[in-house]
């Protein structure tokens, strides 16, 4: 081997290097980003979660909550630094990764998209809707996945005590993945723009209506926005960094997911313990206290709100439909 060619060796070695370090750094600070949010929600989790009835939205709360403390925190970590990994284990691990993130990211975008059908009063035509439109989502992106698997290449560890696998090479394809993630949370957030919207022209409770609709917009965005970027990532940049922000967008996924249901148990409790101060005081609690006490009830356990009811002095106090 010539020199050039040795010295174009070396530099495509320290590129990939610098690629993998690269992608742990963004691994690792995923990695924080989620831990910190568990320390500092977890007593909400405890307080409105734990303690309530079974049912399958807490499942599906569990399910997506704590997959990342096995395919974040430990599998993607112990890929990137894990000693003496052969090519073998290093596919194995990086499929289980992956197909865990499409399943955990399904689960969260589950709870979100629950919470819009139910801002549409649970109507059952849209029921239909969504849960075709779902599977039509969700079922192809985990093939999508399979062929982006099949595609990856590892080499054997480039330099003696190498840590984490060497990946080589694999297919955009996995981009497809991630254009399926946006075009449904495109789809979600129009279907919760548009109940929002009517429901600020409504007026009502501001606090309510911002737990509901604003949270939940603001926080399509922010997933709208990092999908558009990861994929920008995936189509711009050398094949090495396809998977940089996988491990970020999972994470967020959970994070953004869980704090819509914290949220809303939250004000629930809120509002339970305000309808209790006042009776407590001896003041007379009027329908309207009694109907967002009902609402309550329905974010806590399920079920479905829409009634208008008459508040002090005659005037409508109106209860939106949430889950």
């Amino acid at each position: 081997m010539s020199d050039a060619q040795m010295a174009a060796q070396i530099a495509l070695l320290f590129d990939a290097l610098k690629r993998m370090q690269l992608i742990t750094y963004f691994d690792l600070a995923a990695c924080t980003m989620f831990l910190w949010d568990y320390v500092v929600t977890i007593g909400m989790e405890v307080e409105l979660v734990w303690s309530s009835p079974w049912t399958a939205m807490k499942v599906v709360y569990f399910v997506q909550r704590y997959m990342p403390f096995f395919d974040t925190l430990w599998l993607t970590v112990h890929l990137q630094l894990g000693h003496d990994l052969s090519i073998t284990q290093c596919r194995r691990m990086l499929s289980t990764i992956c197909y865990m993130y499409c399943l955990g990211i399904a689960a969260s975008e589950l709870i979100l998209t629950l919470r819009a059908w139910a801002v549409w009063k649970r109507d059952k035509r849209l029921a239909v809707i969504l849960v075709v439109t779902y599977l039509l989502v969700w079922v192809p992106n985990l093939a999508y996945m399979t062929l982006f698997l099949r595609s990856l290449k590892f080499g054997d560890p480039p330099v003696p005590g190498f840590v984490g696998c060497f990946m080589i090479d694999g297919s955009r394809i996995v981009i497809l993945c991630w254009i399926v993630v946006i075009v449904w949370d495109a789809f979600v957030l129009i279907l919760m723009a548009i109940p929002g919207f009517k429901a600020y022209r409504v007026g009502g409770n501001k606090a309510l209506l911002d737990t509901i609709y604003r949270d939940g917009l603001i926080f399509y965005i922010y997933l709208f926005v990092l999908s558009t970027v990861n994929i920008i990532v995936i189509q711009t940049l050398p094949a090495g960094y396809i998977i940089l922000l996988s491990s970020t967008e999972r994470c967020l996924h959970s994070i953004l997911s869980s704090r819509v249901l914290l949220h809303i148990r939250a004000h629930g409790r809120e509002r339970e313990e305000a309808t209790q101060v006042q009776w407590s005081n001896g003041i007379a609690a009027h329908q309207g206290i009694q109907s967002n006490k009902a609402a309550v009830s329905h974010v806590l356990y399920g079920g479905s709100m829409g009634t208008t009811t008459l508040g002090p002095l005659g005037k409508k106090s109106y209860t939106h439909t949430y889950a």
